[in-house]
């Protein structure tokens, strides 16, 4: 009877062991699809950003360079 708790034993922490790997895995798959896609966040709103004062600053200087034609 001990032996085949023991073995019971054995075969639950088996288990026990590949469902902790599984998850471990699903849970590092699942951060980095985070990771992705909020790197891909932060780069398209880089480059509105960037846009934006590209933008602002090249009407900035055509309305000075204007003020200064007259």
């Amino acid at each position: 009877m001990e032996d085949a708790a023991d073995r019971r034993r054995v075969e639950i922490a088996e288990v026990d062991g590949r469902l902790q790997q599984e998850y471990e895995n699903r849970l590092a798959a699942s951060l980095q699809d985070i990771r992705d896609e909020n790197n891909e966040i932060i780069r398209r709103n880089r480059e509105e950003v960037e846009a934006f004062y590209e933008k602002k600053v090249y009407i900035d200087f055509s309305q000075h360079d204007w003020l200064l034609a007259l």
